[in-house]
């Protein structure tokens, strides 16, 4: 995944074409389930795009946020299973996650870089 530069493909390689394709529920929660996906995971709200940009993984190094406006024929429902605490108030909120299919390319003017927590 290359998101700093607006790129983001899906795990799933084309050579794994033998491999069964993860569905929605086991993207989310299986085992491998992102290894093998056709998707990538978007929020439809920005305060849980700037923590996952923010997490302890990058921390030092800060993230981006990308934002991009697709039609809801594109949208694929998550599962949606998962809560996420904000790190800036200390908020329990869902997730609120969507898939998309696909390489997804973002207009540079729709990448927000986040600086990483001090």
């Amino acid at each position: 995944m290359n998101s700093s530069k607006g790129i983001v493909t899906p795990n799933r390689r084309c050579w794994e074409v033998w491999k069964r394709k993860s569905s929605p529920l086991e993207h989310n929660a299986g085992h491998n389930g992102t290894r093998y996906s056709p998707y990538t995971s978007w929020t439809t709200n920005p305060n849980v795009a700037e923590n996952f940009a923010l997490s302890p993984i990058k921390i030092g190094k800060g993230g981006v946020v990308l934002k991009v406006e697709v039609p809801r024929s594109r949208i694929i429902q998550s599962p949606n299973t998962k809560e996420v605490l904000l790190f800036k108030n200390g908020e329990i909120v869902s997730e609120s996650e969507v898939f998309l299919k696909g390489k997804i390319l973002v207009n540079e003017s729709n990448i927000t870089k986040i600086l990483p927590l001090q």
